[in-house]
Parts: C-alpha cells; sequence; structure tokens
C-alpha cells in the first residue's frame, strides 16, 4: 500500500537529517513543474522539491515529461553548480542506483543520463543551471501500466517491468543515493557510471541542438 501524501514530508526529512549535501525539502501535491518552482528556491542550495502530481514535466531540448498523475516520482534537488558531465553522471549513477535498490531490477544508463530497462526509458533527467546553482530534476516511472501510443515503445515503468513499490520509497532512496554520488570522487564516479553504459560496444546516432552526431 502507497503511503500517504501526509507521510511524505516527515519521512524525507528522517532522510534528509542523514545527507550532507540536500538539507530541506518542499512537498507539493500538485504542480506543473517541480523545475520551475525549484528555480524560485535556487537561492538555496540544499532545497528538494517534491510533488505528488506533475502536470507539465519536461525532458531535455524542450520535450514534454509525461503528466506522473500519482504514478510516478518527480523532483528537483538545488544542488551547488558543478562541472556539466559530474553532474550529469552523478544523476544518472544515483537514479540508476535508486531504481536498483528499492526495486531490485538490473538498470542501464543510456547517454547521457536516461535510465533505461531492457532498451526503455524508466527514469529521466533534466539539469539546468540558475543562480550559479543547479536544478537536478529527476522523473521515475513507477506505477505507470500503460504510455501515450506515441512512447509505448520506447516507455517503461517499474510496474512493467515485474516489480511493485511505494513510489515514496524510490524517492527516499533517490535523495540518499544523489547526495551520495555528488560526494564520489571522479574515479569512482566514472566507474560506477561505465557499469551501467548501456550504449557500450554500440553505434548510436545522437540528436543535439546542433544537430546529428
Amino acid at each position: 500500500m502507497n503511503a500517504p501524501l501526509t507521510e511524505w514530508p516527515h519521512r524525507i526529512e528522517e532522510i534528509l537529517a542523514t545527507c550532507r549535501v540536500f538539507r530541506s525539502v518542499r512537498v507539493l501535491a500538485e504542480t506543473g513543474s517541480t523545475q520551475d518552482v525549484a528555480r524560485e528556491l535556487s537561492d538555496d542550495d540544499g532545497s528538494v522539491v517534491v510533488a505528488w502530481r506533475q502536470t507539465k514535466g519536461r525532458g531535455r531540448h524542450g520535450r514534454e515529461w509525461c503528466d506522473t498523475a500519482a504514478d510516478g516520482v518527480a523532483v528537483t534537488f538545488v544542488a551547488p553548480e558543478d562541472r556539466g558531465e559530474r553532474l550529469a553522471a552523478a544523476s544518472a549513477v544515483a537514479a540508476a542506483r535508486a531504481v536498483e535498490s528499492s526495486t531490485n531490477l538490473v538498470v542501464g544508463i543510456k547517454w547521457p543520463n536516461d535510465i533505461v530497462f531492457d532498451g526503455r526509458k524508466l527514469a529521466g533527467i533534466l539539469i539546468e543551471r540558475v543562480n550559479g546553482r543547479a536544478l537536478i530534476g529527476i522523473g521515475v516511472n513507477v506505477a505507470q501500466r500503460s504510455f501515450p501510443s506515441e512512447i509505448s515503445h520506447l516507455a517503461t515503468s517499474v510496474q512493467l517491468c515485474g516489480r511493485e513499490v511505494d513510489r515514496l520509497v524510490v524517492l527516499l532512496h533517490l535523495v540518499r543515493e544523489l547526495d551520495a554520488a555528488l560526494q564520489l570522487d571522479d574515479a569512482v564516479l566514472g566507474a560506477e557510471y561505465s557499469a551501467r553504459d548501456a550504449l557500450r560496444g554500440s553505434i548510436a546516432t545522437f540528436g543535439t541542438p546542433e544537430g546529428e552526431i
């Protein structure tokens, strides 16, 4: 049985009490995008913004992230700004660790920072910068049983992967794991990322703002 929203603040605060980077949380019943709310709190390093429901989430290159309803994790972390590639790697490793530890699924990282299972996207990450801070937005598909037809062949969820888990449990693991990943040294972080590299050994075409590579 999933924990009600009223339990979220104190459960997250219990985890934050053990963290070094993140210190406070703002829990919302519903919001358009946790990234936009976090932008308003960008002067406060260590803030975490989480929504029971996110209706207008967004991904990389302005893509839309599906309405989470009451099925997914939608959270943004306000962190000290760091090198772009390091933030991307730490966020991806943290999301992968969180999914693995809360579900026992073995997942991969599809460059730069999508979390995939059996080739389908299970979680996504969007990193934006404002006022010298990094806004790390992470969305995890947890209990969705279906997706819109245009992305049904690309997306999956913990539920569709054969696992059932309270999305609050996934969120708590994510808070803990991102806090830890941001403190890893480059060598350990690189090794963790490489061990989950879903594209290793393949040939791929990447779409970028400057065109295909």
